[in-house]
């Protein structure tokens, strides 16, 4: 090969440079989830990426061993990458020597060992081809420190920061970071055609570790780009072009039997796949991560091996395609649970405007008071809902990004019906393709419910916000909630991620001191709502501050205010006795409409169990204290050592909307003492 061949290329690092390695070397180590994380994100990528008009089209192609690449050839795509990998595997541990020694280093070290013998075979791959979209448009010269809009910078040139727009199911700039981890040797390349060019692109990426190499210091990133005399001080990695290396590109779609053509998409080629990743695998992840895009008919995927027929996973074959995916761990991925859920699924579809029953969640002032369920026959929903009837909802609730300048009205939809046969219940969301999988609140019932909600709406892009860059959960905590939203987003959050539950809770036969006969107990009271309101003017509603003395009874050492966001404690002036040196426990929890005490702080609790709290002293509420020292003893509780006669606690940051149950008890015996083991809440 000639110096003027494309070729894998690592920039030598400044002196200033800091050394890093990726995330700590995870992406030389396999993880049993690798299948759900390559399908996800890579499917997640071609849905955003959707032309519009058709559905997208996703091909995952195995070469298996009839189809590999030979030796001599796969130097085309490997040179330049080998060297830098010998130079990872000299700075390992000494490799031992002898049978089973392999098995005596680990994970990281054996994954090293390992790429470095698969460059000398043939030359296994794994493609992910999709067609109906626009492929990686943008600028390939442009490289500034953010390239909004350039989806060629983002998948090539930057780490952690999006280009793609706020409808995006993607945010995070992490998801590319799949396609080496799927490969033994940690590198991929990708070949693209945009609309309006007649020329495809080609470029790879390779994420190894820092290293060092004939004396130099490389960065664990590298590429496979169009060769270039410039100085690595100089360097400025671009792809290789159709136009200039036609011979190249058109090789190596032969090589890696791409089904592109002419049509606009992106091709990614993934050498020598990890061992994780079969046919069947991926039709698993497809089927439980995306079923919903393609029973709509958005969406349809096709899996190949030269040893196995055909995978065809669309609207048509869906449930045809779930005898094949195998056996799963998670009981809501089994296959008589997917086969309900697929059933419960297409029954929502259908379901017409007028068959909703349609909530409105609380604490919005631009919406009505509450118009849910206490405006029909609860007991007739429950007898609908006992008979085995399925049942559809309408949520409706407003909400504010920190840019808008009013509060907007956004809705999602949830579907429920008895489920007898599952051992344990299932709840499944979807937020506008992407399945969310890590939230599981129905297992004390026998139910399924599904809960859509669209990804363009403005609650789609708060939940957007909550989930980390897997897109697994939604957190009420999450930073990004709190950066971008008004006050309110994160009690949001947390109500749309209950409200199966709480709609279930709801309709099944309790106790009756348990049972719910109105809106105001699946959601807590709107703050424009007359029983709210009479509330908030009742001062002796242990919601707004203490309750009132008992006739004849010694006043309360301590005395409860309420403020903006929240509550303070402060001493009683009434009370005859120092409290100095002693200890109290302070408990909150937001009051429930209707309900006891016991039954909101119960309901707090079961918050903290789905790690879903309300809020939590530890992230978001804040503490101010004077004259007292106050430790965290969960997250909803503080124990406090009253040091002078003149004290405060001061705890803001609640929602402004709800009123908060304040329970102050005194400690017998202090477990806190006065040293430097104490930690203060400022």
């Amino acid at each position: 090969m000639g110096e003027a061949t494309p070729h894998w290329r690592f920039a030598e690092m400044t002196p200033a440079q800091i050394a890093e390695n990726p995330v700590q070397g995870e992406f030389f180590t396999s993880a049993a989830d690798m299948p759900e994380r390559l399908v996800r994100e890579a499917i997640q990528n071609s849905m955003d990426a959707a032309l519009g008009g058709e559905p997208v089209r996703v091909r995952f192609a195995f070469s298996g061993i009839d189809h590999c690449v030979p030796t001599h050839r796969a130097m085309d795509y490997l040179n330049g990458l080998t060297d830098h990998l010998d130079a990872v595997v000299v700075e390992q541990p000494a490799r031992p020597s002898g049978h089973g020694a392999i098995s005596q280093v680990n994970d990281e070290t054996q994954a090293v060992y390992r790429a470095a013998r698969l460059v000398d075979q043939p030359l296994e791959w794994l493609v992910v081809e999709d067609l109906g979209t626009r492929g990686l448009t943008g600028d390939i010269m442009a490289n500034g420190a953010n390239e909004p809009g350039n989806n060629f910078w983002g998948f090539f040139r930057q780490i952690g920061i999006s280009t793609k727009g706020e409808d995006a199911a993607g945010s995070w700039g992490l998801g590319k970071w799949v396609f080496p981890d799927a490969s033994q040797i940690n590198a991929f390349l990708a070949l693209t055609k945009r609309p309006g060019e007649s020329e495809s692109l080609l470029m790879g990426l390779a994420i190894l570790k820092t290293h060092e190499k004939d004396g130099k210091r490389y960065p664990a990133y590298g590429h496979f780009a169009a060769s270039d005399p410039a100085a690595d001080s100089e360097w400025f990695q671009l792809p290789v072009r159709s136009s200039d290396s036609s011979f190249f590109i058109g090789h190596a779609a032969d090589d890696f039997r791409l089904k592109r053509a002419d049509r606009t998409g992106l091709s990614v080629i993934i050498p020598h796949p990890n061992g994780e990743l079969t046919p069947a695998s991926l039709a698993r992840a497809v089927i439980t991560q995306y079923f919903l895009p393609i029973m709509l008919g958005r969406l349809e995927v096709t899996i190949e091996h030269p040893e196995e027929e055909i995978r065809i996973i669309d609207a048509e074959h869906l449930e045809e395609e779930l005898e094949w995916i195998g056996h799963s761990d998670r009981d809501e991925e089994s296959e008589e649970s997917m086969r309900g859920l697929l059933a419960l699924a297409r029954w929502a579809i259908d379901v017409a405007d007028d068959q909703r029953v349609s909530i409105v969640l609380p604490r919005s002032k631009e919406l009505e008071p509450s118009k849910g369920l206490a405006e029909f026959d609860l007991e007739q929903l429950r007898q609908r809902f006992q008979s085995g009837e399925r049942l559809a909802f309408e949520l409706r609730c407003s909400v504010q990004e920190r840019s808008d300048p009013a509060p907007s009205e956004s809705r999602c939809h949830v579907f429920l019906e008895r489920a007898e046969e599952l051992p344990q219940g299932h709840d499944y969301f979807v937020r506008g393709n992407l399945s969310i999988p890590e939230m599981d609140h129905l297992l004390g019932h026998k139910a399924r419910a599904l809960l859509l909600v669209e990804g363009s709406s403005k609650l789609g892009h708060l939940l957007r916000d909550s989930e980390g860059p897997a897109h697994i959960k939604w957190d009420p905590q999450a930073a990004r909630v709190k950066e971008n939203w008004m006050q309110g987003a994160r009690q949001r959050v947390f109500d749309i991620r209950r409200a199966p539950l709480r709609i279930v809770q709801a309709l099944v036969e309790r106790p009756v001191e348990r049972q719910l006969d109105a809106l105001a107990d699946l959601f807590p009271a709107d703050i424009a709502s007359p029983r709210a309101a009479a509330s908030r003017s009742n001062p002796n509603n242990t919601s707004n501050g203490a309750s009132p003395n008992p006739p004849g009874t010694q006043p309360s050492p301590i005395r409860l205010s309420k403020t903006p966001g929240g509550f303070r404690l402060l001493p009683n002036d009434k009370y005859p006795v120092s409290v100095v040196d002693s200890s109290w426990r302070v408990r909150f929890a937001y009051a429930l409409a209707r309900g006891s005490k016991n039954r909101a702080f119960a309901q707090f609790e079961q918050g903290v169990k789905d790690d879903c709290p309300d809020f939590s002293v530890r992230d978001g509420l804040e503490v101010d204290i004077r004259g007292c020292q106050a430790q965290t003893t969960a997250d909803n509780s503080l124990e406090i050592s009253i040091d002078e006669d003149v004290f405060s606690v001061s705890v803001t940051g609640f929602d402004a909307n709800r009123d908060v149950l304040v329970e102050v008890d005194q400690v017998q015996e202090s477990s806190l003492v006065a040293n430097d083991d104490v930690d203060e809440v400022e």
